[in-house]
């Protein structure tokens, strides 16, 4: 990634911070002047209203909303690399004031500018109508408590500690209790000692529930 990079974001899109850090991942081992997200299983509405892109040889090919929603869509997140400005000015020399980013996409691929990332599987959504508005606001606590998951987490802190303690954060702020850290960590480290406790004291399965809680 260069100093003359950028990032495009639509802003009418929610979307899990992963696919933000797959997006500059990729940058940052591409050298084409674009890097787009796609998403290979959207929800039907996202198939019929979104960008698909076409790929041929396994690779992007052809952009455009016009095309059978059968492709990859794009999520609404496109790095765009030094060469992406040139596209952008022979788009609008080409196509008028009327020229968007799916004409310097469709640019780029004939030359074999544009390269992607694989995003299928995590949470986006484009909110187009007051209903996608609703259906913002459900999935954004997902996405929320997806974000909060550290990736350095081992498979029983995934699959089994934060899928209770993350829903226990988002409880308590969505009901606007704002709880002092140090009283967090206060109270779990009094758990872990009386489950210790517990423990010595020959009381094993009370005292290992109560070690896992704090």
């Amino acid at each position: 990634m260069g100093a003359g990079d950028f990032l495009l974001l639509m802003s009418d899109h929610i979307f899990e911070l992963e696919v933000l850090r797959r997006l500059l991942e990729r940058a940052s081992n591409s050298d084409k002047s674009f890097v787009i997200c796609l998403d290979r299983e959207p929800s039907r509405k996202a198939s019929d209203e979104g960008l698909k892109v076409l790929f041929e040889n396994g690779r992007p090919a052809e952009a455009g909303k016009e095309l059978l929603p059968v492709y990859r869509i794009d999520t609404g997140l496109i790095w765009c690399g030094a060469g992406a400005p040139r596209y952008f000015r022979e788009a609008l020399k080409s196509v008028g004031k009327n020229g968007s980013i799916k004409d310097a996409l469709n640019i780029a691929a004939r030359s074999n500018d544009v390269d992607y990332v694989d995003v299928t599987g995590l949470l986006w959504h484009d909110v187009d109508t007051p209903e996608d508005l609703e259906k913002a606001r459900r999935i954004y606590w997902d996405i929320l408590r997806r974000d909060i998951i550290k990736s350095s987490d081992g498979i029983v802190s995934r699959y089994f500690n934060r899928q209770i303690s993350t829903r226990i954060s988002l409880w308590f702020y969505r009901g606007r209790i704002f709880l002092n850290s140090d009283i967090v960590s206060l109270a779990g480290f009094l758990i872990a000692v009386i489950g210790g406790t517990l423990a010595l004291m020959k009381q094993l399965v009370l005292g290992r529930l109560l070690v896992q809680a704090s």
